[in-house]
């Protein structure tokens, strides 16, 4: 993550969450099921909950900053 973030941090949105490799989420996959029916507890549904709070926390930020620009 250090070696992608230096490299490409100024150019994109680098997210600190992870999303692990996991069997469970193929899994799901096929089973025509989200992470969330299939296996809600487990470490790769955590990861995208997270994920989920770290994105909606960046628009949120965004959308303040947008708006904090707009009423000057």
């Amino acid at each position: 993550l250090g070696d992608v973030y230096k490299r490409q941090g100024k150019h994109i949105r680098i997210f600190k969450t992870v999303i692990p490799v996991a069997i469970t989420a193929a899994e799901c996959s096929a089973a025509g099921k989200s992470i969330y029916e299939y296996d809600k507890n487990g470490t790769v549904a955590k990861a995208y909950a997270e994920f989920t709070r770290e994105v909606i926390q960046c628009g949120e930020k965004q959308r303040n900053k947008h708006e904090s620009s707009l009423s000057r």
